[in-house]
Parts: C-alpha cells; sequence; structure tokens
C-alpha cells in the first residue's frame, strides 16, 4: 500500500505556523521559514491512502536474514530423543527425513528419530556418520550404545534379563520384516529406548554392527546376536537391507 502525507494533518502544521486563529488566536510570531515546513513535515503523522496512521518503520519480517545463521535441524524431525546422564541418544533407529509408515524414503539430508515410520536401511557406514552430524549427533559409538541398551544394571537384553519370544523383531521369533519404530510396544528399555534388538542391525562408529536384524535365522543366530552385547563385524560398506544405525551425543 504506497504511504502518503495525509493533506489535513499537513495543512494543520502550516496553519499553526502561520500564527492563524485556527490555532488557537493570533500570534505577533514571525513567519514561518522553509526550515520551519521541512520540520513540520518531518513531525506530521504518516497516513495511509485511506486516512489510517503509519507506524514509522514496517516490522520486521520473519526468520533469519539471506545471510544470517545456517537452519537448525527440524525439532519435528527429532521427536524422540532419550537423555541418559550426559548422553543424548534416538530414541527409535534413525529414519531418513521424508520417511512414512509405507515407504522408507530416498532423503539423504540428515537422521531423525520418529516413531511410526521405517528405519533408514542399506546405508554405508559414511553416510550415517554424515547424516548424523547433520542432525547436530554423532553416530552412536559401541560403548554409548551397549550401555543405553543394558543400563545401569548391565540387562542382557533392552526389556531385561532374558529373552522375552515376540518381544522384538529379532532374529529368533520377530517377523521376518522390517517393522515401523515401536511397532513392538515391549521392545524398549526401561528409560524409552526402542528397537536396540532386532528390527536393523545397527551399525557403531567402532566398525561393529549390535542388536541383530529382523532375518529370522535361530540356528545361526539364535538369541545371543539379540543381546545388548551381541555384535558383528560390518562387512564391507555395510550397504544392506538390514543393516541401520542410530545417533547419539554427549551435554
Amino acid at each position: 500500500m504506497p504511504i502518503v502525507r495525509h493533506p489535513t494533518t499537513l495543512a494543520a502544521c502550516l496553519v499553526c505556523l502561520s500564527g492563524l486563529t485556527a490555532c488557537g488566536g493570533a500570534s505577533s510570531s514571525p513567519a514561518p521559514t522553509s526550515s520551519d515546513v521541512d520540520a513540520a513535515l518531518d513531525a506530521a503523522v504518516e497516513m495511509d491512502s485511506a486516512g489510517a496512521p503509519v507506524d514509522a518503520a514496517p516490522p520486521a519480517a520473519d526468520g533469519p536474514a539471506a545471510d544470517g545463521p545456517a537452519a537448525t535441524p527440524d525439532p519435528g524431525c527429532l521427536a524422540a530423543v532419550v537423555t541418559l546422564g550426559d548422553l543424548e541418544i534416538f530414541a527409535y533407529e534413525a529414519v531418513r527425513s521424508d520417511a512414512t509408515a509405507d515407504a522408507e524414503g530416498v532423503a539423504v539430508d540428515k537422521a531423525c528419530s520418529r516413531p511410526g515410520v521405517l528405519p533408514w536401511s542399506t546405508v554405508t557406514l559414511d553416510q550415517a556418520r554424515a547424516a548424523c552430524a547433520a542432525s547436530g549427533f554423532e553416530l552412536c559409538s559401541g560403548d554409548d550404545w551397549l550401555a543405553a541398551c543394558g543400563g545401569d544394571a548391565h540387562r542382557a537384553f533392552p526389556y531385561g534379563g532374558s529373552h522375552v519370544p515376540a518381544a522384538c523383531n529379532d532374529h529368533v521369533s520377530g517377523d521376518a520384516h522390517v517393522e515401523i519404530g515401536g511397532f513392538h510396544p515391549d521392545c524398549h528399555t526401561p528409560e524409552g529406548v526402542y528397537d536396540l534388538s532386532g528390527n536393523l542391525w545397527e551399525m557403531t562408529a567402532d566398525g561393529q554392527r549390535r542388536g541383530a536384524s529382523f532375518r529370522i535365522n535361530p540356528v545361526y543366530y539364535q538369541t545371543a546376536a539379540a543381546q545388548c552385547d551381541g555384535q558383528l563385524t560390518v562387512i564391507g560398506d555395510g550397504a544392506n537391507d538390514e543393516n541401520g544405525f542410530r545417533c547419539c551425543r554427549h551435554r
């Protein structure tokens, strides 16, 4: 909307400067100079074309300036993070930012922690490290992962001291396919970290994979692979449909 100086306001200012009776009686003051007129114009209230006052300065636009700091990760991407002492860990296996309950997605911009969507598989170790870093985290170390799974009680499984069939989507009694995060409601630690046993092997920064996967093979793996301290070395770059990851950071 164009900004104009309302003519009524300007006229009133000039009348006052001229000392006419409209401003409270005649005055013997000298005629206004050009500088007086300029000052009056500057002091006049700006009006829009409808006669409404206009603020001297428009409100600042929302959001950072174009050359401002880089955007921070979307809080919705990090909807579920558990704090254990000075450790923060994804409550769910890492997912892509565009993951849904029906599709893993294709985005590789950052790692997210959200329930109810399919976890990020077929990811390399380098991609996992980069995705965690993009969200302000790091790929979990083996020690941090184990501490989150076993807790101070050094549990054998995330949910307790002995294997519970079908509690998690593991090698022995799982669903034989990957599930959305949190699909098995009993597969969590007391602190609320889900799917540390089964669903996807979780690659850690030390080049190991932990926690077993959905692929049922009780003869080869038995229940030991689904324990907190069970681990296998990552083969190659780690990219296959059984491997995923989780992100951690220390505050």
